[in-house]
């Protein structure tokens, strides 16, 4: 090789380097739409003297938009670190005091204890007006004595005395009184007759249907009683 092509081959090394550095520095500062237009165009071509195939320069990687700077005489630019990313906020707990404030009980879930009134005392009962010995006494001389028949009136229409002893004293006018009341005589006729009157005189009055009910049995007792007489 001759020391004129050796020449020529150092200058066209030369040139293909001087314009590699000049693509990569306006490739920098052009982005990529830059690098497509450099790509195009290709290399510079070295004069073809002696048929010498110049050597392919290596072309850097085009800066990206992360680069913060690059300097002019092709130096590795300096990357910045990418920014942090937000994290969501941690969930709030929930106190378990406030879910317990939340859970109330419903309203009137407690049922008030019943009241319990007191039971007023029974009124003691009325003494009756007549004594109870006293009216069967009184019956013995009901239609012969008009101060014994007062008492047998009163007793006989008094509440405070039992039905049960009201009842005997009106039905035992057929017996009571009489010496032998299932053999009458003559004698015991007025004393029937006056008994019937007086039946005939209280029964529409009667105060209750016990008392109704004996007069109505005293009463056919002593019709009884003065038909047999009046058959004799």
């Amino acid at each position: 090789m001759t020391i004129s092509t050796r020449a020529t081959l150092v200058a066209g090394l030369a040139v293909a380097v001087v314009g590699a550095v000049v693509w990569a520095v306006a490739a920098s500062h052009s982005g990529r739409k830059g690098v497509g237009q450099v790509a195009s165009q290709g290399p510079p071509i070295a004069p073809a003297e002696g048929k010498v195939e110049p050597a392919t320069p290596t072309i850097p990687p085009p800066a990206g938009p992360a680069d913060s700077r690059e300097g002019t005489d092709g130096a590795d630019s300096t990357t910045a670190p990418p920014p942090p990313t937000a994290q969501p906020p941690p969930p709030q707990a929930t106190s378990d005091r406030s879910a317990e404030a939340v859970r109330l009980p419903p309203p009137n879930s407690r049922k008030a204890p019943p009241v319990e009134r007191p039971i007023p005392p029974e009124d003691p009962a009325p003494e009756p007006l007549v004594p109870v010995p006293a009216a069967p006494q009184a019956l013995s001389w009901v239609g012969a004595d008009p101060e014994a028949e007062a008492v047998w009136v009163a007793a006989i229409n008094d509440p405070a005395i039992p039905p049960n002893a009201r009842k005997d004293l009106i039905e035992d006018l057929n017996e009571d009184g009489f010496p032998d009341p299932k053999h009458v005589t003559e004698d015991d006729l007025p004393l029937i007759l006056s008994r019937i009157e007086l039946i005939e005189q209280l029964a529409p009055d009667a105060m209750d249907e016990v008392n109704a009910d004996a007069f109505r049995e005293a009463y056919k007792d002593l019709v009884n009683m003065a038909g047999r007489l009046a058959g004799q």
